[in-house]
């Protein structure tokens, strides 16, 4: 699903970018990147620090997004705690965290170490 979001569909037009199919990114902190709004709350909610902005790596703040094109990533989704205040602030539900696909995870750790 694409987002529907006013300020999303403006910043990719703005950047003269086409909405297209970004996937799920993360493996048990999963985010949907065609549903995320960029609004930053799971950044801010997050007490580890599981994600910073895609287009602007190792930041972390709310309005450290380089626009709403801007999509929250989990690179440090091993450091998650399992407490859901993400997935409980997240306005479009577009986290999911499972512990059931940290197996996945440290298979594909392995696989590239």
């Amino acid at each position: 699903m694409y987002t529907l979001d006013q300020k999303v569909k403006a910043a990719y037009a703005e950047n003269g970018e086409e909405i297209k199919p970004m996937g799920i990114h993360g493996t048990f902190v999963a985010v949907d990147w065609d549903s995320c709004i960029a609004d930053g709350v799971c950044l801010l909610s997050c007490p580890v620090k599981v994600f910073e902005w895609y287009k602007n790596p190792g930041e972390t703040g709310r309005n450290d997004r380089k626009d709403y094109t801007d999509k929250a990533s989990p690179v440090k989704e091993a450091d998650c705690i399992w407490c859901m205040a993400c997935v409980e602030v997240c306005p479009t539900k577009a986290i999911k965290v499972d512990q059931a696909n940290m197996d996945i995870h440290e298979k594909e750790i392995a696989r590239f170490s």
